[in-house]
């Protein structure tokens, strides 16, 4: 990942859940490095455990607005 966007590539990775990104260093680093982050309709149990393992940086304006997907 690192590579492609030191030479203005485009990655695109799709996961059915965000937690997909920290199971690993490799896939954390992916995520560290990424411009962009889209999210779609997600459980509600995983975005209060992102939010609350401070895996991602939400504030309650993100987290209600992805509750509402």
């Amino acid at each position: 990942a690192r590579t492609v966007r030191k030479y203005n590539g485009s990655l695109i990775l799709g996961t059915q859940s965000a937690n997909d990104f920290f199971a690993s260093d490799i896939s954390q680093s992916i995520l560290e490095n990424t411009g962009w982050l889209l999210m779609l309709k997600q459980k509600k149990e995983s975005v209060e455990l992102l939010a609350s393992s401070k895996k991602l940086a939400f504030n309650d304006g993100q987290i209600a607005l992805v509750h509402s997907l």
